[in-house]
């Protein structure tokens, strides 16, 4: 994107474009007539299987600016090759690709574990995109340093005085990172 100095309006305008990607209107399994009704009950039947594993990640592609969207093609092949490759290496979908069991856990068949949602829509000026929706282990070092972060503040008493003001006790930062650090364990156990 080219930014200099990052705004809040920035900020929105990425998580729109993530969550937009992601409630569009997709065809049913059951038929490409019919749209789904409830994207995100599907979302999270299918991708929250337990309470204590709800870190979704989502990533889409492609990323470009719009002085060379004119000069870009994109096949379904290579999008969905790429968003396997951003999967296996974390980073920021050949359907086949992601029947892979080693994608997954054991205890869950890839069957279960990969769905795929169309539409004809375009997409944000893409003539093709694709987003990949996860449940991994992805957001765990991020999320435990921002923990760890938060541990820190909290102990040297850091704006603890201004939360306090407005009807927040320490209890609830305590009871908040007791919640945190439960969701961290669950997912390093797997």
């Amino acid at each position: 994107m080219n930014i200099k100095q990052i705004s809040f309006s920035d900020i929105n305008q990425v998580l729109a474009h993530q969550l937009g990607s992601v409630f569009q209107p997709t065809y049913s399994a059951e038929s490409s007539f019919h749209y789904r009704r409830n994207p995100l009950g599907d979302l999270m039947e299918h991708l929250v299987p337990h309470p204590e594993f709800k870190m979704l990640s989502v990533r889409n592609i492609p990323h470009m600016s719009e002085n060379s969207l004119a000069y870009s093609t994109f096949t379904w092949t290579g999008l969905l090759k790429h968003l396997r490759q951003m999967l296996i290496s974390n980073a920021k979908m050949e359907e086949e690709g992601f029947k892979d069991p080693a994608l997954y856990t054991s205890w869950l068949e890839p069957v279960n574990a990969f769905n795929v949602w169309k539409t004809q829509r375009a997409f944000s000026k893409y003539e093709k995109s694709a987003v990949l929706v996860s449940n991994s282990q992805f957001l765990v070092k991020p999320l435990d340093m921002i923990v760890k972060k938060a541990w820190n503040m909290f102990a040297s008493k850091a704006y603890i005085h201004q939360y306090t003001k407005f009807g927040i006790e320490e209890e609830d930062f305590l009871d908040s990172f007791t919640l945190l650090e439960q969701v961290i364990a669950s997912y390093c156990n797997l």
